[in-house]
């Protein structure tokens, strides 16, 4: 009898030692395991995934190949995230995938210089549409900014800050100042060279509102940020009477755009530019 009951043994334990790796190697890779994002994709790729949000449909739907082609197409989906856990958050009147990806996590210098802009402020105030980190860059198919398809591409910039700031209604809601007609920019001696571009002039991450001292748009800055491309003009502009008033503060005097234009600047050749010699003395100066 005893010898049975230690052969039994023998066996509850040669069994025992079979399982318990198992169990270990399960509990080990849980949280690997749900970082393997095909585990997300494997809901996610179904395009007709949406949420309901104040009453607009929102897509879920992400491209796997997409993402993988994306900046970020290393890492996994639980690495931005971070606080979904498991699939529980697909379950019914559940909040947790409502929760913002907090991208500053990662990006600290450029989250900072965000939070000091415009934009953030405009979503500290509660404008829903002031813009975010992934309006400007997009969500799951962020590409390098050297991409010539990326949305923060020199070539695509203008066309990005356009799905806000073409809404003339929008901008003027928001006492903005910054709308941009049409085809304003792009038929514009600047749009037309193909190398400068929204943030060339307004700064991406840190961008001010032009009543903001710190903006490079505000007054008495806008000189030194035309001279970033045009230092021998600017130099001759800061000189002049234009310049030395400009630079004690007068606001009645004259700066860059108070000739040339803002947003719709043409070539001195160009006989509608405001600095066309035509021009010049019967319509500009006498402004």
């Amino acid at each position: 009898s005893g010898m049975k009951w230690r052969v039994r043994g023998s066996g509850v334990w040669v069994v025992l030692w079979g399982i318990l790796p198992i169990f270990l190697f399960l509990g080990l890779t849980a949280g690997v395991a749900w970082s393997d994002n095909s585990l997300c994709l494997g809901c996610h790729q179904d395009e007709s995934l949406k949420k309901d949000v104040r009453g607009k449909s929102i897509s879920l739907f992400v491209s796997e190949a997409g993402f993988k082609n994306s900046i970020h197409g290393k890492l996994s989906c639980s690495d931005c995230h971070t606080h979904i856990k498991d699939d529980t958050h697909a379950e019914g009147g559940r909040k947790a995938a409502d929760k913002s990806v907090n991208c500053g996590a990662c990006h600290k210098e450029a989250n900072k210089e965000y939070q000091q802009g415009l934009h953030a402020k405009m979503i500290m105030k509660g404008t829903e549409r002031a813009a975010n980190c992934y309006d400007c860059h997009g969500k799951h198919n962020i590409l390098p900014s050297k991409n010539s398809k990326s949305m923060t591409h020199v070539s695509n910039i203008e066309k990005t800050c356009n799905r806000c700031h073409s809404n003339l209604e929008f901008v003027k809601q928001h006492a903005l100042g910054a709308a941009i007609p049409g085809d304003e920019f792009k038929r514009s001696v600047h749009g037309k060279t193909g190398e400068v571009t929204c943030t060339s002039c307004h700064g991406s991450h840190s961008l001010r509102s032009l009543i903001d001292p710190k903006s490079t748009i505000f007054r008495s800055n806008i000189p030194q940020t035309c001279g970033s491309c045009h230092p021998e003009i600017t130099k001759q502009f800061t000189e002049s009477i234009h310049g030395v008033l400009a630079a004690r503060g007068r606001s009645d005097s004259p700066t860059c755009t108070s000739c040339h234009g803002i947003h719709g600047i043409k070539a001195k050749i160009d006989p509608d530019s405001p600095v066309n010699e035509r021009r010049i003395a019967l319509t500009t100066c006498p402004q």
